[in-house]
């Protein structure tokens, strides 16, 4: 997603590492935004970075595979991991759950993302990082809720 939203191209592989950063600067509501993304792509190996991410960061986008219920499940979690971090519930979070393009193998239905965001308390979106499907409005919505 982050690679679609800054380059516009969806590369047919792509490594994820530690993280990725990448920064940009947008027009949002026609106002000037200025985006530091730090893409940790989830790697559970890396909890101590991934703390010092959350402590540092503004806002997070929780995504997730349709297609991949274990990856659904434990972002189930993530919000928890925010608060024992940083001792809040009150950070932006938009729920995400990505590759709608293979419909055919969801396994996370839609509404199973609605009720987790109700959860969240937080805005739910369903992209496609292949077709660039709403990735900008996701991050935007992030930039917004911030």
């Amino acid at each position: 997603m982050t690679i679609q939203f800054i380059s516009h191209r969806f590369p047919d592989y792509h490594n994820p590492t530690i993280e990725d950063a990448s920064k940009t600067q947008v027009r949002i509501d026609d106002d000037p935004a200025y985006l530091d993304i730090m893409d940790t792509a989830g790697q559970a190996e890396f909890t101590v970075m991934r703390d010092q991410y959350m402590r540092g960061g503004e806002g997070f986008i929780i995504c997730y595979p349709i297609t991949d219920r274990r990856s659904f499940q434990a972002d189930a979690q993530f919000k928890e991991l925010i608060y024992h971090v940083r001792h809040t519930f009150d950070i932006p979070v938009v729920l995400v759950g990505n590759k709608t393009d293979l419909e055919k193998y969801r396994q996370v239905p839609h509404e199973e993302g609605m009720a987790l965001a109700r959860d969240y308390n937080c805005p739910f979106s369903e992209t496609s990082a292949a077709l660039r499907l709403y990735i900008d409005d996701v991050f935007y919505g992030i930039v917004r809720e911030i």
